[in-house]
């Protein structure tokens, strides 16, 4: 049975409206790194004033040597996000240029880069509790 002229308008008005809502998507989640991208380098740059002031004073207590500590390992972690996050991003583009030129092809729920998202969201955390326990 050949499909209808009025099921095919209906299947491609779907697929594009799939289309725009996927690159609407993507173009919101790369606002959202750009502004990410914009706070991780003034973050950078605090960090290294941070570092440098601590390695000026010279790191003769424990005080300065577990602060530094931490202030590394923090900035590694956030360093890690934002890398994850680029490659994210470059994922998720991919992933949408594969959709807009063949909409009829199943998309992956999870990719090789999207599968670590819930290990690197997680891993976030230990920033907030780490800042939550300097502060107290």
């Amino acid at each position: 049975m050949a499909p209808t002229t009025a099921s095919l308008s209906f299947n491609y008005d779907s697929l594009e409206s799939q289309l725009d809502k996927a690159g609407a998507g993507v173009m919101y989640f790369m606002f959202g790194l750009v502004a990410q991208t914009a706070f991780f380098g003034m973050y950078t740059i605090l960090v290294w004033f941070t570092t440098r002031s601590l390695l000026e004073r010279k790191l003769t207590t424990q005080v300065s040597k577990v602060m530094f500590g931490i202030i590394t390992f923090m900035y590694l972690l956030s360093a890690g996000y934002w890398a994850y996050s680029v490659a994210d991003g470059v994922d998720r583009s991919h992933a949408f240029v594969n959709f807009a030129r063949n909409p009829l092809l199943i998309q992956p729920d999870y990719t090789p880069v999207t599968q670590w998202s819930p290990l690197f969201n997680a891993l976030t955390l230990i920033n907030y509790v780490l800042s939550d326990g300097i502060v107290v």
